[in-house]
């Protein structure tokens, strides 16, 4: 053997030993962005019970006391379940506005009963 053909044939085994290391490495590559894919795309489902509650919170909103009641439970429920659910923070929001105005209505229609019998008297 030549000089020349000792140096092709080492030259070719040396460039087959780097695609392999080339391809290896692609693979890892590959496997890695699966299994981080696979991690990050997982979602956790909603809890039947929390999403119930969050909807009828949200309907019950208009009652004063019971619709603060109910979405008090649903947030919190939701809050120890790591979910986030904004149904239940609106319907409590709106519960919470709808019991202040009645309070308001209420003592608004004292008020004027009250006046209205110092009047007539």
């Amino acid at each position: 053997m030549t000089s020349s053909d000792t140096e092709t044939n080492t030259s070719e085994s040396t460039e087959t030993t780097k695609d392999d290391t080339v391809a290896e490495k692609i693979a890892d590559a590959v496997t890695v962005a699966t299994t981080s894919d696979v991690a990050t795309t997982t979602v956790e489902e909603e809890d039947p019970q929390t999403v119930v509650f969050s909807l009828v919170g949200f309907f019950l909103a208009y009652i004063p006391l019971v619709g603060v009641i109910v979405n008090a439970i649903a947030v919190v429920k939701a809050g120890k379940e790591g979910f986030d659910l904004f149904l239940a923070k609106w319907g409590l929001v709106l519960a919470i506005l709808s019991t202040v105005g009645a309070l308001i209505l209420v003592g608004l229609g004292f008020w004027i009963g009250l006046e209205a019998g110092r009047s007539g008297m």
